[in-house]
């Protein structure tokens, strides 16, 4: 959702990554907005147990621009953070089964890389932000 700067509702835009079991309010991680006003939202659905990471931009009106998926191996995936720079680059992170993966995206939503993280120990390892 959009709001005014006197909390009216300006637009409400859902998306849904189909085909999907599961995909609600709580399927929402983050959001982050550019300098141009877009609007960037990163969240979780699928097929339980298998979620994948949504990533969708919206422009200030609140078309959507570009939504793009990200499944390693039929695994739960789930992006806990999102950020874009000042080229137009998105980054999300968040857990990708036991580890933890960050993706980037360039300004059109295409993925560039895709790095993942194993602790040596055998547990689980979650990523919580990006700087």
């Amino acid at each position: 959702m959009k709001y005014d700067p006197n909390g009216n509702e300006l637009w409400m835009r859902t998306y849904d990554i189909a085909p999907s079991s599961y995909c609600s309010e709580h399927g929402v991680a983050a959001g982050t907005i550019d300098s141009a006003g877009n609007i960037y939202i990163t969240g979780y659905g699928g097929n339980y147990p298998s979620y994948d990471y949504a990533t969708v931009k919206y422009d200030t009106n609140g078309n959507l621009l570009w939504a793009s998926r990200y499944n390693y191996n039929n695994l739960n995936d789930k992006p806990a953070a999102i950020t874009v720079n000042s080229s137009g680059h998105v980054y999300v992170t968040g857990t990708s089964g036991d580890d933890y993966a960050t993706i980037k995206y360039d300004s059109n939503g295409n993925q560039l890389w895709g790095a993942r993280y194993s602790s040596a120990v055998d547990s689980k390892d979650n990523a919580a932000g990006l700087f």
